[in-house]
């Protein structure tokens, strides 16, 4: 477990995400997207643009929010599949996972994301995202 402390070392801990996945890998995410593009907002759609350029299996799950759904006409252009959470989701941390590990990023302040690198932790992560997944319906 790893703990990164302010805005740049949530970037660093980003970064590493694009360096630590493989070809075909799945990257998946759940995010409240407005509030985390507002933190640094050149930095992140540059991030999402590199992200996109990667042979890699983006599924979102996202808050509901104009940004979302915005996001969601483009999902194509940016390699990605998104399905918007129910009404009622409010989200203040975004949940990243990777075949190596798992990222928690806290939107609010303070700003901070711990990572964890544990199999059975992400296994469980990735099966609890795939029951998600499949409840939620693609029409949103």
């Amino acid at each position: 477990i790893k703990y990164y402390e302010g805005l740049e070392g949530v970037k660093s801990v980003y970064e590493s995400l694009l360096k630590d996945i493989r070809n075909k890998e799945d990257y998946l995410v759940i995010s409240h997207l407005e509030p985390w593009l507002k933190l640094d907002q050149q930095f992140f759609v540059d991030f999402i643009k590199r992200r996109a350029k990667l042979n890699i299996n983006i599924r979102m799950l996202l808050q509901d929010s104009s940004v979302a759904q915005e996001y969601k006409k483009r999902e194509r252009n940016f390699n990605e599949k998104i399905k918007i959470l129910p009404n009622n989701t409010s989200l203040v941390t975004n949940l990243v996972i990777i075949p190596k590990k798992i990222v928690i990023h806290q939107l609010v302040p303070p700003i901070m994301a711990i990572v964890i690198e544990n199999q059975s932790i992400v296994k469980m992560h990735q099966q609890l995202f795939e029951i998600m997944w499949g409840f939620i319906s693609d029409r949103r």
